[in-house]
């Protein structure tokens, strides 16, 4: 996965919903 445009838009989106969900949010994410 390649850090440009899109990839950085949705890493973002991830960030925001991990902080508002919790880390269990982040590790099922970041399971891609």
């Amino acid at each position: 996965m390649d850090r440009n445009g899109e990839n950085y838009e949705f890493e973002g989106v991830v960030d925001v919903r991990v902080f508002i969900n919790g880390n269990s949010a982040a590790q099922d994410y970041f399971v891609f």
